[in-house]
């Protein structure tokens, strides 16, 4: 059986996003949008992950080490194409395989489809293929060109395509399957004729085309997830959608959130049904909430455990703090790293505890 390598590119500024930091780093509910995507595509379980590194590279290698993922260098960066080309001895290494390359910003793709798509291009003839799929404004990506048949010809980014083209409603969304090793005499043939002078990693379509290979189009179904986050506009967009859909899950599992828009609640977090979450409350991390808990409003927990029946009153903060049964905290109240209270316990206003046991 054939591996399934995943590259993710990763090695841009991200100038858009007027921000000090390397795109791939900014924050998405609680964790960086890089994290993000990499335990998303743990889910359909590859045989590897690399990273492809550049701007403050150190930064973002830092972040992905948890992974154990090993990250590629590429300095300078001429395009994506040759980002690729800059992975390519550690991914020839793997022998044969079927490669996904997506980018570092887009943390949110339904990786049920990506996980279709991926066994569908494992399972033809094809040696490369890409997901599009179609936008009323398709205003600064590129288009997906097809020939009478209906099949894919060419991939002409925003700045090269003539005003004919411009028409065109269907893109790229930058996701793409290749086939390894079969891929890389094509993207030695990749030029920098263009308007960016890069080396565009979708001008691989038409080398392929054009030498009768066999490729395909995947049309993706949720348009949305697959765009990536280039302003911190479209951060705040992305990360108010996955708030929502966190919160809208725990809503159909039987947890009562009161005003549900003013709540933040971060992936991680584990929240039993039965539970009531107040207005304005923020959890956290891998913070668990156990069934008949009450958190007040205006408290933040940070991966902390609530059980059975307590209540965590106003303006109180817990940090990697263990709250046992029927216990009172707050209001105003501070528990930080190390606090572990026993059952019944009460700890009223202003009160502050650090690697206490109460």
């Amino acid at each position: 059986m054939r591996k399934r390598i995943v590259l993710i590119l990763a090695a841009g500024k991200g100038t858009r996003m007027k921000s000090p930091y390397p795109k791939v780093l900014h924050s998405l509910l609680g964790k960086p949008m890089i994290s993000r995507l990499i335990d998303s595509l743990m889910t359909i379980n590859p045989t590897k992950i690399f990273v492809v590194v550049g701007y403050e590279a150190e930064l973002v290698k830092e972040v992905i080490k948890e992974y154990n993922i090993e990250p590629i260098y590429q300095e300078p960066q001429l395009g994506t194409a040759h980002a690729v080309m800059t992975a390519k001895e550690k991914l020839m290494k793997e022998g044969e395989a079927d490669l996904l390359i997506v980018s570092g910003d887009v943390p949110l793709i339904p990786m049920d489809e990506i996980n279709l798509f991926f066994n569908n291009f494992s399972n033809s003839q094809n040696i490369a293929a890409l997901i599009s799929i179609n936008l009323e404004e398709p205003y600064g990506y590129g288009r997906v060109l097809k020939d009478f048949e209906g099949k894919l010809k060419r991939v002409v980014e925003e700045k090269d395509a003539t005003p004919a083209q411009k028409t065109a409603k269907e893109v790229n969304t930058g996701v793409y399957f290749l086939r390894i090793p079969e891929i890389f005499p094509y993207l030695e043939k990749i030029d920098t004729k263009n308007e960016q002078g890069e080396y565009y990693l979708p001008d691989l379509f038409s080398l392929i085309y054009n030498d009768n290979k066999r490729l395909d189009c995947f049309k993706g179904s949720l348009a949305t997830r697959y765009l990536g986050i280039n302003s911190q506009f479209e951060l705040a967009r992305a990360e108010e959608w996955l708030r929502v859909s966190v919160i809208g899950k725990l809503l159909s599992e039987g947890v009562i959130i009161k005003m549900p828009d003013t709540v933040w609640i971060e992936p991680e977090a584990e929240i039993k049904s039965g539970a009531i979450i107040h207005p304005f409350t923020k959890i956290c991390g891998k913070s668990r909430i156990e069934t008949e808990t009450e958190i007040m409003s205006f408290s933040t927990i940070i991966d902390s455990t609530v059980e059975r029946g307590s209540i965590i009153r106003e303006y109180t903060d817990l940090e990697k703090t263990l709250v046992g049964r029927k216990c009172k905290i707050g209001p105003y109240c501070r528990t930080r790293e190390g606090t572990t209270t026993g059952d019944d316990v009460r700890l009223g206003n202003f009160v502050e505890t650090k690697k206490a046991n109460i």
